[in-house]
């Protein structure tokens, strides 16, 4: 099996501010998250649902 490309980190480095700026919003996002137990009817995009799954699967774990 051959193994993927290697693809660099293309890192960037925020301004402080900026960084502290969007830390704060990303905070305010997962203290807004709760857990789901009811689901809407409302239709969902098939790109969004496959691009979210995409996301899932490029997080580290211990096999990747």
């Amino acid at each position: 099996m051959d193994r993927p490309p290697h693809i660099p980190l293309d890192f960037i480095r925020y301004p402080e501010p900026e960084m502290l700026e969007r830390v704060r919003l990303f905070q305010d996002d997962i203290c807004r998250r709760r857990t789901v137990r009811e689901f809407s009817s409302e239709p969902v995009p098939r790109e969004i649902i496959e691009r979210a799954i995409l996301c899932g699967g490029s997080g580290p774990s211990g096999a990747n």
